[in-house]
């Protein structure tokens, strides 16, 4: 035989593509290529009202409403919404935290045809003016808290285009104890309230104050018991009053007739998500009924891991992430609904009362930001007093450490928003005995994009595409363009995704969504990875606008703070980059260590550098007690930049020392 001359057995296999390992790794029972149904929200909700009427819908601290009465009381809110002369072409806010409110006023608005808005009630009143204008949103929902109210009030003009606020009474939907209760502290903050001008004259500086790292530096003494008193004399909430700017939530629900119909395609704005993008701006995501109802779909698909469950036992999801946030939107509120699940709502992300929430409720759905769930495991437990202890030992909940929390009901622990680091992963797994099942995706995916196979642990991976989605990686493009070239697999470039639940656009912003959708319809999503040739799995190495540039080497801070967590004495840590002349830009660590743990930039930089390349260790080291973070429990990039930036304008602007003699 010649040696050119090879036998067809000695032919190399041809390589696989990306499609061809994702069938082959795909769940039993699911298929990766599966047709995902669409429709409209509003008849997704109809179907799981006629399947599970009489089921409980809606749980707020013991409260409950049944599907049909959700549904009544949405009809209900639509049909006042109609008679206002809000229905198709309008846009409907949403301000709120997780209330029963949000879930009646989000079904009902769209009932009435409009499109909705989700308003973070945190946001700052610039930030707010600039969506509610952008938005075009003519009506905000929100609820009788007297900071917020202000905020809107001042925003219900003609400059904004805010024709009215629909306030809801949050004593409305408490149980009657805990009604009761809150009408006691009320009037005792009404009683207290003209004895404040008195106390504010009492010795001790109550002022907020803030040491270098802008943390809030504690009161001692008097001050701190004075700062207690004037925080106790202001109410919180208020009485709503009805004018032509203001109605109640409750006057809506005396609203009788029927809802006009109105016809809603798959192809509607359901609802408009604003991001920040690269940009910093806000601006909004067009989702419609087509892309949340599909990633709905998604959802149930790949979570149910392929199984089609008959059991009658009704499935109960804890939700303590914000509505307004789309991941909470579409894995909380609306895949709840349409598993016909118990909604059990808490307004606080408060991980410490959620433990015993789902000891309480049994809840078999969780999903938390990963550093919520470093929060869980860190949990102190609260104090009870001594009576409590000797009487109440075997029932108070509160008497139980966080080790004794019974967790096991809980059969899916999603988790997604932030890269969750491997000893989060193995932390969890030793303390309920069970993997996280990650989701990728981003608001302009609705967000559901990628996620892990139920069951499986796949550590370092975000998983597989979600039925229906097709991910592929290009080449980096320089800002703003993108490129259409492909690498090939186990290559890094920008993470690309293409499916049903990727929004239209963004509002108002041909631009910007130019920027980011190319001609073969795949979604640009500014994080880079890589596809690993022998599974499919998809791997994130980083965000492209938090890379740094270190004299012309990319520096990905995600792969820098994977590599930090692995040290024993850290607990938290955020890798930015900070201008540097010499450099370009300098990579600068902010840590967090364990409860008494110490670690030294000398021992962290010979512990990195069997890790990582020299260029990619940090040159900067801060040690602090906290990381800033977002109202979703994210390390706050953008804050932090802003703290260096600060620190170096306030260094470059001291006066030079004075030469030694």
């Amino acid at each position: 035989m010649t040696p050119d001359a090879v036998t067809e057995s000695q032919t190399p296999a041809p390589a696989k593509t990306a499609e061809q390992l994702w069938k082959e790794n795909y769940p039993a029972g699911l298929k990766w290529d599966a047709e995902i149904p669409v429709t409209n929200l509003v008849q997704m909700f109809k179907d799981s009202v006629a399947k599970y009427g009489d089921r409980p819908c809606l749980n707020f601290f013991g409260k409950q409403w049944t599907y049909k009465q959700v549904d009544e009381m949405s009809d209900r809110f639509a049909k006042s919404l109609q008679d206002q002369g809000i229905g198709k072409g309008n846009h409907v806010g949403l301000c709120l935290p997780d209330l029963p409110f949000h879930v009646i006023a989000y079904y009902g608005a769209l009932k009435a045809g409009a499109t909705l808005v989700n308003i973070n009630p945190l946001y700052a009143p610039l930030e707010m003016a600039h969506i509610i204008k952008d938005s075009t949103c003519d009506v905000m929902v929100t609820f009788n808290n007297r900071q917020l109210q202000d905020k809107l009030d001042k925003l219900t003009n003609d400059e904004t285009g805010l024709k009215k606020t629909i306030v809801c009474d949050i004593a409305d939907v408490l149980p009657p104890k805990k009604k009761y209760g809150l009408a006691v502290l009320t009037s005792a903050k009404k009683a207290f309230g003209p004895l404040l001008p008195l106390i504010a004259k009492l010795p001790g500086d109550v002022k907020v104050k803030k040491d270098a790292d802008g943390k809030v530096l504690p009161l001692k003494g008097f001050a701190k018991f004075k700062r207690s008193l004037l925080d106790f004399g202001k109410s919180d909430t208020f009485k709503v009053v009805e004018d032509d700017k203001h109605i109640a939530f409750s006057t809506m629900m005396k609203s009788k007739g029927p809802v006009a119909p109105v016809e809603i395609s798959p192809d509607d704005i359901a609802v408009l998500q604003f991001t920040g993008g690269t940009t910093g701006v806000p601006k909004a995501c067009m989702l419609t009924h087509a892309n949340l109802t599909a990633n709905i779909a998604q959802s149930e698909m790949w979570f149910s891991g392929g199984k089609d469950e008959k059991s009658d036992k009704q499935k109960k999801m804890l939700a303590i992430l914000p509505f307004f946030h789309v991941f909470a939107m579409t894995v909380q509120e609306n895949l709840a609904l349409k598993l016909g699940a118990e909604l059990v709502m808490r307004p606080i992300p408060d991980v410490n009362k959620a433990v015993r929430v789902i000891d309480k409720h049994k809840a078999d759905m969780f999903a938390a930001v990963p550093s919520m769930y470093e929060s869980i495991l860190k949990a102190k437990v609260p104090k009870v007093n001594l009576l409590c202890r000797i009487f109440n030992k075997v029932s108070h909940p509160l008497t139980k450490t966080k080790t004794e929390y019974d967790l096991s009901s809980v059969d899916l622990w999603l988790t997604g928003g932030a890269a969750t680091p491997e000893t989060l992963e193995a932390a969890w797994k030793k303390r309920t005995g069970k993997a996280f099942t990650k989701g990728y995706g981003l608001s302009e995916t609705s967000p559901l994009a990628v996620a892990i196979p139920l069951g499986r642990d796949i550590v370092g991976s975000i998983g597989l595409p979600v039925p229906g989605t097709q991910v592929r990686v290009t080449s980096i493009a320089k800002a703003p363009d993108i490129s259409d070239e492909v690498l090939g697999l186990g290559e890094n470039g920008e993470i690309c995704i293409k499916g049903p639940q990727v929004m239209k656009g963004y509002w108002k912003h041909d631009d910007e969504t130019a920027k980011v959708m190319d001609k073969d319809g795949y979604f640009h999503t500014g994080d880079t990875g890589y596809i690993d040739p022998k599974t499919g799995c998809i791997y994130i190495t980083g965000r492209m606008k938090d890379m740094i540039n270190r004299q012309g080497m990319k520096v990905f801070p995600l792969k820098v703070e994977n590599a930090m967590l692995l040290h024993p004495a850290i607990s938290e840590v955020c890798v930015v980059g900070v201008p540097d002349p010499k450099v370009d830009e300098e990579v600068k660590a902010h840590i967090v260590l364990k409860e008494g743990a110490k670690a030294t930039p000398e021992e962290l930089k010979k512990f990195l550098l069997e890790r990582l390349a020299p260029y990619e260790v940090p040159h900067l080291w801060k040690f602090r007690d906290s990381l800033p973070k977002t109202n979703i429990g994210k390390p706050d990039k953008k804050a932090l930049k802003s703290e260096d930036k600060a620190e170096l304008e306030a260094k470059a602007a001291a006066p030079a020392p004075a030469p030694k003699p």
